[in-house]
């Protein structure tokens, strides 16, 4: 029988647009008749390699998600709930013990603002991981300068490596400078990992806060369990996936408008 994982999505963040006078999250902005978050929890789903999903919430904008999520008929949702942002390490220690008490001995989490993840990804992702049993595995992206969504990716962590070449941790990029500064080919976040959660129980305790100076609490990173792992020699596994349309995420009305217009060509594609 298949193993089945956990799924958690951490939608805590306090993006936002502004429309009709109002704020709402940026995870309900409509691409292609769906909320960005309804897309990823649909892809989720359509790669049937879950039992449970757990979506981190937070305070300012959670019920507003969950709102929409159930009325796109996603009933079948566990929510944690985040008083204040305090980083996908805090959505990934709340949803553990949720997935630990199903049974479940692995966790895909995918950022909520990955729409464009497809579920064949997914599952080549967690069928990697299984088989080849990291405490994480990393999917990442390689930067092609020559490539219209190239830019896209100025704000990605870069992969960080040891002397051996192996995964150890990401680079903020407003460390490293602009996009153009990379050698083409480097290789950036995507921003989605499959864990094994027993080892992450054990690891969460060794990674500390991220003081973002911007007016919010000091976080915790998932990325820095990447650190834990090569300092304990610990197998972390990286998969390549050189399809940049995937990893496009939404931060501002540039990526918006940009996640819009690659969602009709790939409706044009699929109707020619």
């Amino acid at each position: 029988m298949r193993e089945l994982v956990g799924g958690i999505i951490p939608a805590a963040g306090a993006g936002c647009f502004v429309r009709d006078n109002r704020k709402i999250s940026k995870l309900l902005a409509e691409v292609g008749g769906l909320p960005i978050i309804g897309h990823v929890v649909a892809n989720l789903k359509a790669s049937q390699i879950c039992s449970t999903i757990v979506v981190g919430k937070n305070h300012l904008y959670g019920d507003q998600i969950q709102h929409e999520l159930m009325r796109l008929g996603h009933t079948d949702l566990v929510y944690t709930k985040h008083h204040w942002r305090l980083g996908t390490a805090e959505v990934l220690s709340q949803a553990l013990s949720i997935l630990q008490s199903n049974g479940l001995r692995h966790g895909i989490m995918i950022f909520a603002d990955h729409l464009f993840i497809q579920p064949e990804t997914i599952k080549q992702l967690e069928e990697t991981h299984l088989a080849e049993q990291p405490v994480i595995t990393m999917l990442t992206i390689p930067v092609r300068k020559n490539h219209p969504l190239s830019r896209c990716f100025s704000q990605y962590g870069v992969v960080k490596r040891d002397h051996r070449g192996q995964v150890c941790g990401t680079i903020e990029r407003r460390k490293v400078g602009a996009i153009d500064d990379l050698p083409d080919g480097e290789h950036v976040n995507s921003s989605v990992f499959v864990f094994d959660l027993d080892w992450v129980d054990r690891a969460l305790p060794e990674i500390g806060h991220v003081i973002r100076e911007d007016g919010f609490t000091p976080e915790l990173h998932v990325t820095h369990l990447l650190g834990v792992a090569s300092k304990h020699g610990a197998f972390v596994k990286e998969v390549c996936l050189d399809i940049p349309e995937q990893a496009i995420q939404v931060n501002t009305e540039d990526d918006l408008r940009v996640a819009r217009q690659l969602c009709q060509q790939q409706y044009q594609l699929s109707i020619t």
